[in-house]
């Protein structure tokens, strides 16, 4: 709980402390006016920043490519298929959702946990031979405790060790505790699901939350070898949870999947204090002004307050009375 508390103070200390009332409050909206909806000119240009899946395969006619891209794309759609079976809460209905809609025999369904706790994500551990995988599926944040350990957004050190070398960075404090807790509650069930069937390998997916607790864990595994020396994860809007350098040593088996502009595999502690600039660079306050004037009872302070104004320049100061003669006590 004290890491917790105090994970929580040093994100708030270091985002939303820093804004003014006003900026946060009336800023904002008054800046997302201003720059109005996103263009498709703007899209485009995001778009072309990445590499179209499956062009290049169909340009070259290479017939095992473009099977192997369906194959895949198949395989990410059973992973999304995962993710929408979590949204259900109860443990009953949650396993009669995953064994009928991923066709799931009852003796594959090993392990889930439907209620988060803080730092605690909620997971289904399924065997899976369709994918021919032993699957784990972190649910993303479905809840306040989920939110809680969303928001426990400080800086942890972090490093991971593969056959090369030891790469050091920084991770999400609760993104990080979150999978080291998943390593913790599903190794045995993990190595024992893994020895019951030969040639299947661990796959985590995991959306927002669940996606960088997934990716996390996925390295953590991958550290163990063994069992685990083929884990491979799919993260389903992953948010900016670690360092480029971290993030630079996982992508040979990390997947990370972003529809489009979602916002939040964009958030970072550097894009609001980016966003927090551009805000106070903005000139919000006279549009601000011009919409109040709008308003009679705004006009009507305004009135007020300029009379007053008039009526104390009127009086005179007692600089001025003694100047007359006047001495205290005399009027």
């Amino acid at each position: 709980l004290y890491f917790f508390v105090e994970g929580l103070r040093f994100f708030y200390g270091e985002t939303l402390l820093k804004w003014k009332t006003a900026d946060l409050l009336f800023g904002l909206y008054y800046l997302c006016q201003s720059n109005g909806p996103m263009s498709a000119s703007q899209l485009a240009d995001i778009g072309a920043a990445g590499t179209p899946f499956g062009l290049e395969a169909l340009a070259s006619g290479d017939a095992a490519r473009i099977e192997a891209n369906r194959v895949f794309l198949q395989r990410m759609e059973r992973c999304f298929r995962y993710n929408s079976c979590l949204r259900e809460r109860r443990p009953t209905y949650r396993k009669r959702r995953i064994l009928q809609k991923m066709d799931i025999e009852e003796e594959d369904f090993l392990k889930q946990a439907t209620s988060a706790g803080v730092l605690k994500p909620s997971y289904v551990l399924v065997r899976d031979h369709t994918l021919r995988n032993i699957v784990l599926v972190v649910r993303g944040t479905h809840s306040i405790k989920d939110a809680f350990t969303s928001l426990t957004g400080a800086s942890k050190p972090h490093h991971v060790v593969d056959s090369n070398d030891v790469t050091l960075g920084y991770s999400h404090f609760g993104m990080l505790a979150a999978a080291r807790w998943l390593k913790g509650e599903l190794m045995e069930a993990l190595e024992e699901a893994l020895r019951g069937a030969p040639g299947y390998s661990p796959m985590i997916i995991g959306h927002s939350l669940g996606g960088g607790a997934a990716a996390m864990l996925t390295m953590m595994l991958r550290e163990q070898g063994g069992l685990f020396e083929d884990a491979q994860c799919l993260a389903i809007a992953c948010p900016a949870c670690m360092t480029m350098e971290l993030a630079e040593s996982c992508k040979g088996y990390v997947t990370s999947v972003v529809n489009g502009c979602d916002p939040i595999p964009m958030m970072s502690s550097v894009s609001a204090d980016v966003l927090r600039e551009e805000v106070m660079a903005s000139e919000w306050y006279d549009e601000f002004h011009r919409d109040m004037r709008q308003y009679k009872i705004f006009r009507a302070f305004e009135s007020t307050k300029r009379w007053v104004r008039t009526k104390q320049s009127a009086l005179p100061n007692v600089a001025s009375l003694r100047g007359c003669g006047l001495e205290q006590g005399e009027l």
